[in-house]
């Protein structure tokens, strides 16, 4: 047994081990363990690339998934059954703006439609909008500061390179690393998708696609407006969750099939690029 000698003395005293004889069967295990973690580590760094070639060659279909993912797009919250909820956020818009915080605060209570799903916020800046300005939205969603400050009311129409640094509280490192990100081509390009998916979802700055359904921004400019579109969406799930039986996943394709009925070409984009994350260029040949 460990810290006792294998044979029990005649007395009721046992005899321990002395300490420092643990600290140094303890301390040849850890090296053992480290040991065998580095040749498992060394070993994979040698083997990884024909590993993967076999796996490729077998598997043609993994390589092919991993091709048509890219970085997800920006949202709160994990996919519980229901549908994702889409907004398009128009950064030129106070009342757009206003919007989002009203979602974001309810995606961090479950008690809420929103909080019962994955809300996917698109920046939709109108063309004329001010490419620099976009650039650093971008950064700072990279950086995961855009929704917190998004949620508690920190952005302010009209939006400035100045108003945005001010997210930073003032450090002056952040803001050249916020410069570099924003000049990044990859950064670039994920911000300006965004605007993409959302004209390919049929939503216009501002709009919001809710289970599926598109609701304008002007039927959404006040919270009570907010509520009274999201206890609809609530009914409409319940009725689709009902006539399946309880079957969440059964509920979730009888609302994309009545997608598809309405507009196809919306639906399988919905599909494609908001629920499975696929490319926007692979969505209908887009």
């Amino acid at each position: 047994m460990s810290g006792e000698q294998s044979a029990v003395q005649p007395s009721s005293t046992r005899t321990k081990t002395p300490a420092a004889v643990l600290f140094m069967v303890r301390f040849a295990v850890g090296l053992a363990l480290l040991a065998g973690g580095a040749a498992s580590a060394n070993w994979l760094l040698r083997n990884w690339i024909p590993l993967s070639a076999d796996l490729a060659a077998e598997h043609p279909e993994w390589a092919e998934q991993a091709r048509l993912r890219v970085p997800l797009l920006p949202s709160e919250g994990k996919d519980r059954g229901r549908l994702p909820l889409v907004v398009a956020w128009d950064p030129t818009s106070a009342a757009s703006t206003k919007l989002l915080g009203w979602l974001l605060a309810r995606s961090e209570k479950t008690s809420s439609l929103v909080g019962q799903t994955r809300l996917v916020r698109l920046v939709a800046a109108p063309p004329e909008f001010d490419t620099r300005i976009l650039d650093r939205l971008g950064a700072l969603d990279h950086r995961e500061l855009l929704g917190p400050a998004l949620r508690e009311g920190r952005i302010k129409v009209p939006l400035s390179a100045d108003s945005l640094a001010s997210l930073l509280d003032g450090d002056p490192r952040g803001e050249r690393l916020l410069e570099r990100e924003a000049a990044n081509a990859d950064i670039r390009q994920w911000i300006r998708t965004q605007a993409r998916v959302a004209e390919g979802l049929g939503l216009r700055p501002g709009d919001m696609l809710l289970q599926g359904r598109r609701v304008p921004i002007a039927q959404l400019k006040s919270e009570a407006s907010l509520d009274q579109e999201l206890a609809v969406a609530q009914a409409e799930w319940e009725t689709a969750l009902g006539r399946a039986g309880g079957d969440t996943d059964k509920a979730r394709e009888s609302v994309l099939r009545e997608l598809a009925d309405n507009d196809p070409v919306v639906a399988e984009r919905y599909r494609a690029w908001i629920v499975q994350g696929l490319k926007v260029k692979t969505g209908l040949g887009q």
